[in-house]
């Protein structure tokens, strides 16, 4: 029960790092993907907002929570001849984290917010990276993120988290989970 928790935690966290919510900012889609490459793009941008969903081990941020980040944010991708793709997303900047609860779809992806104003906000700095790179048998993904900052109760507050899985040819759709982890540290 543990792997699956621990690969249902990460996968969450990789959409969280690495896409904002569908009415929200962000960068703007991508025109370079595989399928069209090769290719390069790299898009700059200053605001990036996203839902996370509620992190294993953290008291302070116990519910789903949307995340709204305005500062400096690049996004690049290559892809090469063979289709094989480099990604990375790094954003940084004033955060305001609002916690409220979500409607799932039926895949499990949030498809709407509603904030609950009865619990704790956050304001703050957050710096956040994602990166993957994947080619026809294998990929890795990983993320890291750190965010300080304030609780409407006026209390510090301080969130870090750190994960990583690959794929590998030997099984190209489940997860080595030898090379899995998810860390995650607030208080």
């Amino acid at each position: 029960m543990k792997p699956v928790f621990v690969i249902v935690a990460c996968v969450a966290l990789f959409v969280l790092a690495a896409l904002p919510a569908a009415a929200a900012s962000g960068p703007p889609p991508l025109s370079c993907y595989p399928g069209v490459g090769p290719c390069q793009e790299t898009d700059h941008f200053s605001e990036m907002t996203f839902i996370g969903s509620p992190l294993p081990g953290c008291t302070t941020l116990t519910n789903w929570a949307l995340f709204d980040t305005v500062g400096n944010g690049v996004r690049h991708i290559n892809v090469n001849n063979s289709q094989d793709l480099w990604f990375t997303t790094t954003m940084v900047g004033a955060t305001t984290i609002v916690q409220g609860s979500v409607v799932l779809d039926s895949n499990g992806n949030p498809i709407s917010f509603t904030p609950d104003y009865s619990l704790p906000t956050f304001s703050g700095q957050l710096v956040q990276w994602f990166g993957s790179s994947v080619n026809n048998q294998n990929g890795t993904f990983s993320a890291t993120g750190n965010f300080q900052g304030t609780s409407s109760t006026g209390a510090s507050v301080s969130l870090h988290f750190n994960d990583h899985v690959n794929f590998t040819a030997a099984q190209p759709s489940i997860p080595n989970l030898s090379s899995l982890h998810f860390d995650v540290s607030c208080s």
